[in-house]
Formats: structure tokens, sequence, C-alpha cells
């Protein structure tokens, strides 16, 4: 039987993609990575709701094994990090490979340029007794090059969160179409 979310937990998780979507992504299919998003007791407070929720979802925080928005004495709404699995699980084989290969791609993008510099001493050292950074210092298309790809994968996570938190979308993969 598929996962029953309402639709203001729908949004709660929508709130919670705003800064960890690449990771709430993961943790809907992986054990780990929902402990990792748990583990940041942290939260998001003071922003605007998602399109479409109400005003009054402005933030959320981590208590436990649950996500509950706003506040944490008496939460309006709460999801469980069982609930969240719940849904991955639900998902379909396909969209579920199309998620790990997505989140393939990003761990390939951070290996490609994790260890770029981009200090301004690539050709000029920072003081007289020392020496320029020999770090790798990309060049302008690089750089340009590493924004397009990360622009893609950002919107790539977008279409596969909306999907799995909107169902009545469907389970098309038209990137595009699904952003609009």
């Amino acid at each position: 039987m598929p996962p029953t979310l309402t639709q203001t937990q729908r949004h709660l998780l929508t709130l919670i993609a705003r800064d960890n979507g690449t990771l709430l992504l993961e943790a809907m299919i992986n054990e780990h990575a929902m402990r990792v998003l748990l583990s940041r007791q942290g939260g998001l407070m003071g922003h605007t709701a998602p399109e479409g929720a109400p005003e009054w979802l402005t933030g959320y925080c981590t208590v436990g094994d649950r996500f509950v928005g706003p506040g944490r004495d008496t939460p309006r709404v709460t999801i469980s990090a069982t609930q969240i699995r719940a849904l991955g699980n639900d998902l379909p084989a396909d969209v579920q490979a199309e998620i790990r290969r997505c989140l393939d791609a990003h761990r390939a993008e951070l290996h490609r340029t994790g260890r770029w510099c981009r200090c301004p001493y690539a050709e000029i050292a920072p003081n007289p007794h020392g020496r320029p950074c020999t770090r790798h210092h990309p060049t302008a298309a690089e750089d340009a090059e590493h924004h397009h790809r990360s622009a893609e994968l950002r919107t790539w996570t977008t279409a596969l969160l909306r999907q799995a938190l909107n169902p009545a979308a469907g389970h098309q993969l038209d990137l595009f179409a699904t952003l609009r």
C-alpha cells in the first residue's frame, strides 16, 4: 500500500528540500543518508512557505527521528524518517534507479572539482618567502563548465524531488516539463 502523506507533510518535505535537496533524495532510498540528514540537528526557520503551502509553514527542525514544523513544542506538522523511507520505497524501480544515477552524477562532479582552488595565489606567492599555490586553479572555461553541470544537476534533482513528492505528476522524467 502506498504511503499516505498529507499535503502539508509534502509541503514540509519541500521545505526540507530547499537546503538539503540532494541529501533528502538520497535519504528516501538510503538509510545511512537518512541518519545523516537527521543527525544535523538543524532545521530552517524564518523563510517563506513553499508555493501552495500554508503561510505558517516557514520552518522546521529535527527532533529524534522526525522533522517537525514549525516549532519544537507544539508542531503543526510532523513527518517521520519511517514515512520518508516508505515514500522512497514506494517509488517505482525505474525512478529509484534514476535517483541513484542522479546521485552518482553529483558525486562524480564533486570528485572532479572537489580539489579545485580559487585562491588569488595561482601565479604569485602570498608573501616574499612563499610560493604560488600548487593546487589546480580552474580556467574560466572549466569554471563555466562546472557551473553549467551544477545547474543541470540541480534541475535533475528538483525534477526527481517533485516527482517523488507529487505522485499526481506521474513518473515521467521529462526534466524541463516538470520544472515549468
